[in-house]
């Protein structure tokens, strides 16, 4: 594998880690926005 097949699997990869990072970020924030909401 050369260095720019590499870098093409390094970046996919780090897309995917930051996409999933993101969801569950966003999962997190609606979970605590649902637990704000049913304890007002």
């Amino acid at each position: 594998m050369n260095n720019t097949e590499t870098g093409i699997v390094h970046y996919h990869y780090i897309c995917k880690m930051n996409y999933y990072a993101l969801q569950k970020r966003v999962s997190l924030n609606i979970d605590n926005l649902n637990y704000h909401i049913n304890n007002t």
